[in-house]
Order: structure tokens, then sequence, then C-alpha cells
């Protein structure tokens, strides 16, 4: 391809990501939950929240001086063309706040997004201030009724229902182990996906107070935040509830610097909330697995042969742990392997199959004698490759049968996705294994009665 052509191939495809990047923006802006418009470094406004249309009777297309009141006077009009300049030049500014009306505050922002300029202009009714006065005053009405709500989502979608008008996003986040990035238990987009770095994580557990912050990751939703009008972030640790860490995290166009001491009121108040809701959510889905088992342990004894009552374990173990597929894996004649006694799931075409007790994680559970658990098996060095390939599923957890001092097998569940095992998880298996080890120990001793029986008939026969 001659040179110039390249550059032209490249300048085409420049101008399609740029035109996508501002497609999305636009959009994003356009499905804001609060009142903001969004104009670019020509002066058009671009786009339009449903809010700030009504607010303004602004649409877009529309010149930026348009969301000027119609009584502005010279020195308005004269910032107002600064502020437009700044955008011109892709140079951020400091915010401007002036008055449409006596009841309507606008803040103008210039921004840079994908290294241009635009101008991001929020709107408050009577001022930010005054929104968030309003909003802690309906929280406080509204906190004794929303202690009751049954669960998390729905306590965070009537949460949501006082924040999004008011300017504010939330998200709540779940950490179940220590090292593992946070993940997303509830959250009202465009910022569903945000991440958390270790290093911000870190800050966020040693403060233990709200903090603050400009700016998030990926970069692409800060991109989206600075479009959609969003000042800044609220992150809060909320009190522990059993084995894992939840995070509260603020955003939106009345998370600004200037507001901090009424955004962490409203912080405080959501973290207490939610961290009640949270542990009570819990208790009560630790007493519903709770009583699953023991309606599964009363299945499982009333059936007949061995292969009914070990299926059956498997089974009910993928349904308790949220798993895809179970095994039971036992001694054979040989030393160094396993076999696959019974499965029950994803992959039941396994059962029968042998397995190294060497150079699997199954047998070095079966060799060490104790738990293992891996969020991502794949990844482990000593992962049998054929059991793995037949499966490819990815979290897995491993419980050793214990009878008598001795290990006699190996229960094991496992799931598609790599989501690590908790703490319920591990005590659910636990006792799965104590029915099969039963199971087990009783098959292999009826099975020594029968040869004692065979060997008894020969001598006197």
């Amino acid at each position: 391809m001659p040179p110039v052509t390249a550059l032209q191939e490249q300048g085409h495809l420049a101008d399609r990501d740029a035109h996508i990047r501002r497609t999305v923006l636009c959009q994003s802006v356009e499905s804001a939950p609060w009142p903001t418009l969004l104009i670019d470094s020509t002066g058009t406004i671009v786009a339009v929240s449903p809010s700030a249309q009504h607010i303004t009777g602004v649409t877009g297309g529309a010149p930026a001086y348009s969301i000027l009141p119609d009584t502005a006077d010279e020195q308005t009009r004269t910032r107002f063309e600064q502020t437009l300049e700044f955008v011109r030049a892709n140079h951020p500014g400091d915010p401007w706040v002036f008055r449409q009306s006596s009841d309507i505050e606008i803040e103008a922002l210039p921004v840079s997004i994908n290294s241009i300029g635009w101008l991001s202009v929020t709107l408050y009714e009577v001022s930010r201030t005054a929104v968030l006065q309003r909003l802690i005053a309906a929280l406080r009405q509204r906190l004794h009724h929303l202690h009751s709500v049954a669960s998390l989502r729905d306590v965070c979608t009537q949460v949501s229902a006082l924040l999004l008008p008011a300017g504010i996003g939330i998200t709540v986040f779940e950490r179940r182990q220590p090292n593992a990035l946070p993940g997303p238990l509830y959250a009202t987009p465009p910022l569903d996906q945000v991440t958390f770095d270790q290093a911000t994580l870190a800050l966020i557990a040693q403060r233990r107070l709200p903090l603050f912050l400009y700016t998030i990751v990926p970069e692409t939703l800060n991109d989206i935040a600075r479009a959609t009008g969003v000042r800044g972030h609220i992150v809060l640790m909320l009190p522990e509830t059993g084995d894992r860490q939840h995070i509260l995290h603020l955003w939106g166009s009345s998370v600004a610097a200037e507001e901090q001491e009424q955004l962490e009121t409203i912080a405080l108040h959501l973290a207490s909330l939610l961290a009640h809701i949270i542990e009570r959510e819990q208790a009560a889905h630790c007493r519903r697995r709770l009583d699953a088992l023991s309606n599964a342990a009363r299945m499982i004894v009333s059936l007949g042969s061995m292969d009914d009552i070990l299926y059956e374990i498997c089974r009910q173990a993928t349904i308790l742990l949220n798993a895809e597929q179970a095994g039971i894996f036992l001694p054979t004649d040989d030393p160094n392997i396993l076999v696959c006694a019974m499965t029950a799931g994803a992959a039941e075409h396994l059962k029968g199959e042998p397995i190294p007790l060497v150079g699997s994680p199954v047998g070095r559970s079966f060799r060490e004698g104790v738990p293992l658990a891996f969020t991502d098996v794949e990844a482990e060095l000593d992962v049998y490759r054929p059991f793995w390939e037949a499966h490819r599923l990815r979290a897995a957890l491993f419980q050793p049968l214990h009878h008598r001092g001795s290990v006699i097998g190996v229960l094991s569940v496992a799931r598609h996705l790599p989501t690590p095992f908790d703490d319920d998880d591990r005590m659910i298996i636990h006792r799965f294994a104590e029915l099969a080890t039963a199971v087990v120990a009783n098959a292999q001793l009826h099975q020594a009665l029968a040869h004692s029986e065979q060997r008894y008939r020969l001598l006197f026969e």
C-alpha cells in the first residue's frame, strides 16, 4: 500500500474512533438521571439530559449562549465567553457558577476528554447545597422504613430513587478475599464498571471514614464521568459483616469537594443502613442454606444404593454451593491412581475416569488430607489437563473424606466462573463430605465383610 494511502487509512480510523467516542459521551449525557448538558469546542450544545431539557427548554444543536438568562449582564456574558475560550484551547478550568433565575443555579466546568475541550454544565434547583440539604432531610425521614426493606437490592433501588434526582449515583461493592478486587453487588449506570486499585483500597480501608476522590479507573469511565457532570466520588468502607468487606461508592454532579461535609453525612447514614441490611440478609441466607442442608441430608439417608446416595450428595452440593459440577474421587487398587466414582453436573461423562494421585489438585488434597480452594484451577501448576479440558471449569473446592485417621476419598465442587469460595461454602462442603464419608466407609465395611464371608466359605467347603 502506498504511504499516502496508508496515512489516509490511519486518518479514517482515527476519525471513526473519535466519532464513536463522541457518540458514547453524548448518549451518556442524554441518559443521565440529573440535569446536565454537554457543549463542544465550537460552542454548540451537543447533548442534553431529559431533566435539563425540562428545566431549560434547550435541545441539542442550540448555541451555548442559550443557557444564559435573557437578563444576563455584560459581565456574565464576558465570563461565559472566557469559559468557552478555555474549552476551545482544551484547557481544563475552574467551575464557574451563575444563576439562570432565582430558582436555578448553573455550574459550567471546562474539561478535557480524549484530548478535546468540552464544557460540562450541571443545573440545580435553587443550589447544589439546597439539593443536598433536601436529600439529607428525605433520607432521615425514610430511614426507619428503609431498615425494614427485605434485601440489599431492594433497599439500593429505593435509595437510588432518592439519590439520582439529587445528582448522586450509588454503587455497592463486595470483596470476599483480602487480596481480591471488589465486585459490584449493585450499581447505577453509567459508572457500573468502576474498579479500585490495591493502593486506593488500602487507603479506603485505613481511613474508615468517607474518602473524597476526583478521578476513578478505568479512564474510559472517567471520561464518561466528566461528560455527564460527575464532579467527584465519595467512597467508604462499610462495617465488616462476616468474612466479607463492602464498599459504598457515591458519585455524581452533586458530589463536589465544596460539599464534603454534607456528603459525608449522607455516606455515613447510608453505610449504617446498608451494613444492617447486609448483615440481616447474610443471616437469612445462612439459615436457608442450613435448612436446605438438613433437608438434603434427610433425603440422602432415605435412598437405597451407594450410587444413588453418592449421586444425590453431588447433586445437592452443586445446588447449595452454586456450582456447575461435583464429584467424589476414591482410591483404586493402584496406589498412584484415584477414580472419579461419582459425578453430577456439567461433567458426568467423567464418571469412572482415572486421575493421578500426583499431578492433580484432587490428588494433592487426598495426599495432604486438607481442603483446597482455587479461584482459577487452570492456573495451578499441577492441574491435570485431560480432566480440565473435559469440562473447563475454573473455581474448584476439594474436601477430603476423613475416616478413623485416614483419607478415604475427596469430594470436589467446581464452577464455570473464577469466583472465590467463602467460609459458608467450606462449611457446606464439609457437611456433605461427612455424609459421603459415612456412605463410603459403610460400603467398604460391607465389602470387607463380604470378602471375609467368601474366604470363610472357601475354608469349610
